[in-house]
């Protein structure tokens, strides 16, 4: 039997003639209950970015409330705590994830062969597992309060992937200490590794975009 998953997606491009491969391309994952843009409104101050901006919903629909309204949401996984089941959906995601970006480059002026993938909370675990299991397809992976499950990575050919940790000091969900070990844990396997925080919980701070946007730009080399 095969399952096929569907899902949205958004792409912002420069506004102004693209480069001849195409524009760079940074791959933003929402967390748990958001969708891809949600996202990208939550990192608005990318807008003037120069390098393209792709959007991916997650592929499981998920029932919301807020203020007494509900709506629908979206997430990239299952989780019940069990960790073989949850690496095997971390793959599928992954699998997900390529197979989405390489769709998407059909007919846009974007060249996947230059990108970044980012991830914001859930996000962050599908981004971290999809930038050190597609190595070759990555130019550097950002995890926003999130953690990279760094102790179940083969870190083999890790050496100089480009990665930025940013998380929140007082972050009640996923404690700053944890993610901050797994940047070590990512470091010791020779991956190059920018651990910050910011003052505040989960969430995203407005000091979270300016400082995604410098290191997206150095990373693919991008002005």
């Amino acid at each position: 039997m095969s399952v096929f998953w569907e899902a949205g997606w958004r792409l912002d491009i420069p506004d102004r003639e693209a480069p001849p491969t195409g524009w760079p391309l940074l791959v933003g994952l929402h967390g748990f209950g958001d969708d891809g843009a949600r996202l990208a409104e939550r990192l608005g101050g990318l807008g003037d970015a120069p390098y393209a901006r792709l959007w991916l919903d997650g592929p499981f629909p998920v029932e919301m409330r807020e203020d007494g309204v509900r709506r629908i949401g979206r997430a990239w996984y299952q989780y019940d705590g069990d960790q073989g089941r949850f690496t095997t959906a971390l793959d599928r995601c992954s699998a997900f994830v390529l197979e989405a970006v390489a769709a998407v480059a059909e007919g846009q002026p974007i060249d996947p062969s230059r990108a970044v993938v980012l991830g914001y909370s859930m996000g962050g675990y599908v981004a971290g597992w999809t930038g050190f299991h597609a190595r070759d397809r990555w130019r550097g992976v950002v995890a926003l309060a999130s953690r990279i499950k760094a102790e179940a990575l083969d870190l083999t050919g890790a050496v100089g992937q480009r990665v930025l940790v940013f998380h929140g000091a007082r972050d009640r969900f996923i404690p700053v200490e944890r993610a901050q070990e797994s940047a070590e844990l990512l470091r010791s396997g020779g991956a190059t590794v920018t651990f910050e925080t910011w003052d505040g919980g989960h969430g995203l701070r407005p000091e979270v975009a300016p400082r995604v946007d410098v290191f997206v730009r150095d990373v693919l080399g991008a002005d």
